[in-house]
């Protein structure tokens, strides 16, 4: 590059030659001998000396290179000669030593340039990668939502094809991370529902609290889902210390609360007759499923008001909706927290701060598997108004995670009831009935 400066100057008059990748020949009118010589080598380091021999008095000095040859006679042609590895550059009469000087900052200016273009370059490629991913993650989301005939492959044309080629839901799980540095707690999330909600949250990117009152296996499920994404407290949801303890260690592991889901609740042993239902029964299970909602809600609210955000998640049931499926006590509890919902949806709205409820049909939970083996005549047949379907324990993780999420923004006091038709048909009377009265 040294030589590319002097080749072709008008200034210096010089010009280029090429030359073996060894050494190249002066040519036969120079006569070297007869001319007192100096001599000047630069190495890969960064002094250089230069001796000299005859009767012009020189200073004698230092400069800094890399790897080039320098030639000068004190004949009537003054002359220099710059060698690189392969060019040779003649230098006309007139030039000195310290224009070495001036060439070095210039090649210098230029490696500085082209290191600058080569950051530059760099920035622009990651940050047309980044816009690129957003692209694709906004195109994905925008699918799911409002093109779900695109996601089977229904109804597309050439264009829609190439712009929007269909997806699986699994895939579109994969792009979108959903819950991305949020934070939640999960009461209840040992097992069954809760713990499914507790790992597809953390699918989607979410830290995870778990907070129940059987330590041992609270620990076992979080050191499965790893400890970096969900660790665990004891809560007894009916006692409001241990409730605001789990907030609070929550808030000083990761500084914020996003998302609570009130999952923890019991059921009686279901006495089918009212005279025979105790009062001791009862309100144990009003004072987890109702009262231990309700503290839920008010110290994740404390949480959230600050922050002016998050999502309050409470899981209810169809028993809320309808009477005549489950006991008293439970049924009046699932119905209390559809009114405690709207209620504090329409509080915390002010705050930034979504309340909705999810009521699932009948789904066979540790707790439900139990109820159903107490009473094998009541529940053998399970009637769903979509032939061929049930209800999963995922099915209702993944409402969840709507509910959690940003997609579902602008929904709260609302009690999302996930039973397939069930509560909106009379099974046995109407032009659309399928059961027998008697079934």
């Amino acid at each position: 590059m040294l030589s590319d400066l002097y080749s072709d100057s008008d200034e210096y008059g010089s010009e280029s030659e090429e030359v073996s990748d060894e050494y190249y020949e002066e040519d036969d009118d120079v006569d070297v001998e007869n001319r007192s010589e100096r001599s000047c080598s630069y190495e890969d380091s960064e002094s250089v000396s230069y001796s000299e021999s005859g009767d012009d008095d020189h200073s004698k000095g230092s400069v800094s290179s890399n790897s080039v040859s320098i030639e000068a006679s004190d004949d009537g042609e003054d002359e220099e000669f710059i060698t690189r590895k392969h060019t040779r550059t003649t230098i006309k009469k007139g030039s000195r030593l310290e224009n070495i000087d001036l060439v070095i900052e210039q090649q210098a200016e230029i490696l500085r340039l082209e290191a600058m273009k080569i950051k530059l370059k760099e920035r622009i490629e990651a940050e047309v990668t980044i816009y690129l991913n957003q692209r694709q993650r906004h195109e994905t989301a925008w699918q799911l939502a409002y093109r779900p005939n695109l996601l089977s492959g229904k109804y597309l044309t050439s264009y829609h094809y190439f712009a929007y080629p269909p997806k699986t839901m699994a895939n579109i799980s994969e792009v979108v991370s959903r819950l991305s540095m949020k934070v939640a707690i999960i009461t209840g999330g040992a097992q069954g529902i809760g713990e499914a909600t507790a790992r597809l949250f953390i699918k989607h990117g979410a830290k995870v609290v778990i907070a129940d009152i059987q330590d041992q296996l609270g620990e076992s499920v979080c050191k499965d889902m790893g400890i970096d994404n969900a660790s665990f407290v004891h809560c007894d949801v009916t006692i409001e210390s241990d409730v605001e303890n789990a907030i609070n260690v929550t808030l000083a592991k990761y500084g914020r609360l996003d998302i609570m889901v009130n999952n923890a609740a019991i059921v009686d042993d279901g006495k089918l007759n009212i005279l025979d239902n105790d009062l001791s029964d009862f309100e144990r299970v009003m004072k987890v499923n109702v009262t231990g909602v309700f503290l839920g809600t008010k110290h994740a609210a404390r949480a959230m008001i600050p922050a002016r955000k998050g999502s309050i998640i409470i899981l209810g049931s169809v028993s809320g909706s309808i009477g005549g499926i489950i006991s008293h006590a439970y049924s009046s509890s699932k119905h209390a927290i559809v009114g405690l919902t709207k209620n504090t949806a329409a509080e915390l709205g002010q705050y930034g701060i979504r309340v909705n409820c999810l009521s699932p049909h009948f789904i066979p939970s540790p707790m439900a598997t139990n109820y159903i083996q107490d009473h094998p005549d009541k529940y053998s047949k399970v009637y769903t108004n979509l032939k061929g379907m049930l209800l999963r324990i995922e099915d209702v993780a993944e409402a969840a995670l709507f509910l959690a999420s940003d997609e579902a923004r602008y929904m709260s006091g609302h009690n999302l009831v996930l039973d397939g038709g069930f509560t909106v048909i009379n099974p046995a009377f109407g032009l659309f009935a399928r059961a027998s009265p008697n079934e």
